[in-house]
């Protein structure tokens, strides 16, 4: 399996695993061709300054945004992936933020991965081919870094789930 070049130091939080397939969003790296999320606001008619970078989602569905977002706020479309994290990807929660009243931690991504029934479950069991390492997400690792010091600090976490798993 030939792996692609934009997975290298990934970090993907899986927002859904079902029998009929898989899709998540790459959260650790700028896009390269989107400006910021104050000209995606912009774009929508609303006013914004925010100058916070959009991040590399995935290879699909690339002309959508999402905001990858804490559990303070809340629309109807709003998809809880854990008991912190939750995703957005509507004008509820872009004029939210313009407007001052969005979640406290942020991460705006475009595009998001897919993988078709069993693929990602086969990528994961093949992983001395295919480099993937698993660990639950957190606020902290989520919202708190980016780039090569993100995927690092979710490596040491994956990690240290494996040593404790052989361990206990």
């Amino acid at each position: 399996m030939r792996r692609n070049l934009y997975l290298r130091h990934a970090v993907i939080l899986v927002v859904e695993h079902t029998v009929k397939g898989s899709w998540g969003i790459q959260i650790n790296f700028p896009h390269t061709s989107a400006s910021n999320l104050g000209s995606i606001i912009q774009n929508q008619g609303l006013w914004s300054d925010l100058e916070q970078p959009v991040y590399f989602g995935g290879q699909h569905h690339v002309q959508r945004c999402f905001i990858l977002h804490s559990n303070d706020w809340s629309s109807e479309t709003t998809l809880s992936i854990t008991d912190d994290i939750s995703l957005s990807g509507d004008m509820y929660i872009l004029s939210a933020i313009s407007a001052g009243q969005g979640p406290k931690y942020i991460r705006p991504v475009i595009g998001l991965h897919q993988w078709g029934a069993g693929e990602l479950d086969t990528e994961i069991q093949q992983s001395a081919d295919s480099g993937w390492l698993v660990c639950n997400p957190s606020i902290r690792l989520i919202f708190d870094y980016e780039g090569d010091t993100q995927w690092q600090k979710v490596l040491a976490q994956a990690t240290k789930s494996i040593v404790d798993q052989i361990w206990n």
